[in-house]
């Protein structure tokens, strides 16, 4: 068990409206929690909670919840983009990463009353993009930046080649055609499209498996 300590207030009531807490209590606990805690709108209109994903059945779930939340603030076109990323980035949890389980989570960012932003993360402590990679792809080298960047660059053309390739390839141009990004990081290495320009970031710290993250453009209200 990990005991989480001088969390701050805002930080611990954002994680519990996003069931952070009962998602991770087999592992982790905060070492004091908030005398009053946070009562959350279980149909709230900014936050699909942080979700647990093994298979078609909990996917298809996350993305009807998904729809309904998101129905407002996105044109038709916008809305099926979205519901295919999570589609995508969601049966990469279960088929390639070697996971049972990972977790997804969606919110609605508004940073001010002209405009909006939903906000996408998938995640697993699988084996990782390299580890995944590397017996058909060894000359690639052993640098994780190399097989993350051919992943977001679409190398890996066919789904039997395990994370990358078009379902990664699809989510990269849906984000850039609504003016959105995505962030792949996985072991020490991050790329980022920002849809003209592409970054790299290598010698991060480790994390277990991959995380994908994708921003996108959304009107402020309904």
């Amino acid at each position: 068990m990990v005991l989480m300590k001088n969390i701050n207030e805002q930080i611990y009531l954002y994680l519990g409206r996003m069931d952070f807490f009962e998602i991770t209590k087999a592992w982790l606990k905060p070492l004091f929690a908030l005398d009053e805690e946070w009562r959350r709108n279980p149909h709230s209109i900014n936050l699909l909670e942080l979700t647990v994903v093994s298979g078609y059945e909990e996917m298809s779930a996350v993305i009807e919840r998904a729809r309904e939340i998101f129905t407002p603030y996105l044109s038709q076109d916008e809305l099926a983009g979205l519901l295919r990323v999570i589609s995508e980035l969601c049966q990469n949890i279960y088929q390639h990463s070697g996971d049972t389980n990972g977790c997804v989570m969606i919110q609605k960012y508004q940073p001010n009353h002209n405009e909006a932003f939903i906000c996408l993360s998938v995640g697993d402590s699988g084996c990782g993009i390299r580890a995944n990679l590397i017996r058909r792809y060894s000359w690639l080298g052993s640098d994780p930046i190399h097989f993350v960047r051919a992943a977001m660059d679409g190398s890996f053309t066919s789904r039997s080649h395990g994370r990358g390739g078009l379902g990664l390839r699809t989510v990269r141009n849906i984000t850039a055609a609504h003016k959105g990004y995505v962030t792949v990081r996985s072991e020490t290495a991050a790329v980022t499209d920002w849809g003209k320009a592409v970054q790299n970031f290598s010698n991060l710290a480790y994390m277990t498996g991959t995380q994908v993250s994708v921003k996108l453009s959304a009107r402020s209200s309904p």
